[in-house]
C-alpha cells in the first residue's frame, strides 16, 4: 500500500467513541439483552462519520457489524453469541419530491431489502468505469432514475441509487482463489460532480485533487465496510442542483451461531429507519424497532 493511501484518512477517534460496541451485558438473559433498545449504537453516528482531522463524511452505502467474542474454549459459532448489525443504503430524490418521499418512507418497513439497490458489474476493468466505451457497451444508457424495487415493488417517486458495485475474481496461486468487491459512487454522481478516478483504487477526487469519495476498505481491513463522501461537498451539490438525499437503515440484534435450528431461539430485534439532512445539516429521521419471536 502506498503512503498517499495510508495517510489519506484516519478514523481512530470515531472507532473509539462511536464505532465501538461492547454492551454485551452477560448478566442479562439473552432475551432481555435482545429486547434492550437503549444500548443500540446511534444510527446518526453510523450515517455520519468524522475523521481524526474533524472532517465530516456521509455514508452512501455501508455495513457495520458488532459481534461478541466466542470464548476461547469453543470454535467460532459453535455456540450462540450476541450480534448487532446495521446496513445503510442511500438515495437521491428531486427536491420537489423530498417531502412526499419522506412522509411515505417513514411509514415503511425496509426489511426484505425491497428498495432498489446498486448495479453490479464485473466484465470490464475497474479503471474503465464509468465512461469508457467498454462500460457503455456493457451497460448502455441504463436508467439512473428508478422506481422498480426488488420483488416487483414499485416506488411512488423515482430515486437514484448512489452507488455501483464492481466485482471481480482473482487467483493467487493454484491452491487459492478469491474475489474483490469495490463500492463506487454511481455513474450519475461521478459525472454530475465531475469526479476523477485518479488512482483507480476506488477513490474519487475533484478537479483540484481533493478526496471526495472512497471506500473504507482501502485504508484498513478491520474498519466497517462503507462508501463515504465528503459531507459539505455533497450538501453544496444537492443545494445547487435541487436534490435531497435519504438513507434507509436496516438492523438486527440477535444471537448467531450454535445449531441452525436451535430449540432455544429467543427471537431478534428488528430495526428499520429512514433519515435525511435537516435544514441545519444534521441527520434526522425516524425508525421502527420491533421484537420478533
Amino acid at each position: 500500500m502506498t503512503n498517499h493511501i495510508q495517510q489519506s484518512v484516519a478514523f481512530s477517534d470515531w472507532k473509539i467513541n462511536y464505532g465501538y460496541y461492547d454492551a454485551w451485558e452477560k448478566e442479562k438473559s439473552d432475551i432481555n439483552w435482545i429486547k434492550t433498545i437503549k444500548d443500540l449504537p446511534k444510527h446518526e453516528n453510523i450515517i455520519q462519520i468524522t475523521d481524526d482531522k474533524k472532517n465530516e463524511w456521509l455514508t452512501l452505502e455501508g455495513f457495520v457489524k458488532w459481534e461478541e467474542k466466542t470464548p476461547p474454549e469453543h470454535k467460532k459459532y459453535d455456540i450462540p453469541v450476541r450480534e448487532v448489525w446495521y446496513m445503510i443504503k442511500s438515495y437521491i430524490v428531486r427536491k420537489e419530491d423530498a417531502k412526499k418521499f419522506f412522509i411515505w418512507a417513514k411509514k415503511q418497513n425496509f426489511h426484505g431489502r425491497w428498495m432498489p439497490e446498486s448495479n453490479s458489474f464485473y466484465e470490464i476493468f475497474l479503471g474503465e468505469y464509468p465512461n469508457s466505451l467498454a462500460f457503455e457497451d456493457l451497460r448502455g444508457n441504463y436508467n439512473i432514475w428508478v422506481k422498480p424495487g426488488r420483488g416487483n415493488y414499485e416506488l411512488q417517486i423515482p430515486v437514484i441509487v448512489t452507488d455501483d458495485s464492481y466485482l471481480n475474481g482473482f487467483t493467487l496461486d493454484c491452491s487459492h482463489s478469491g474475489s474483490v468487491s469495490v463500492k463506487l459512487p454511481c455513474k450519475w454522481l461521478v459525472n454530475k460532480m465531475n469526479l476523477q478516478h485518479k488512482y483507480l483504487d476506488g477513490r474519487f477526487f475533484d478537479k483540484n485533487g481533493n478526496l471526495i469519495t472512497f471506500v473504507t476498505s482501502i485504508f484498513e481491513e478491520n474498519f466497517p465496510s462503507a462508501l463515504l463522501i465528503d459531507k459539505q461537498v455533497l450538501i453544496d451539490f444537492l443545494d445547487k442542483n435541487g436534490y435531497a438525499v435519504f438513507w434507509t437503515l436496516l438492523g438486527e440484534k440477535q444471537l448467531i451461531g450454535g445449531s441452525h435450528y436451535r430449540e432455544d431461539f429467543v427471537g431478534r430485534l428488528e430495526i428499520s429507519g429512514v433519515y435525511t439532512l435537516n435544514r441545519k445539516g444534521k441527520i434526522a429521521g425516524k425508525n421502527h424497532i420491533k421484537f420478533n419471536e
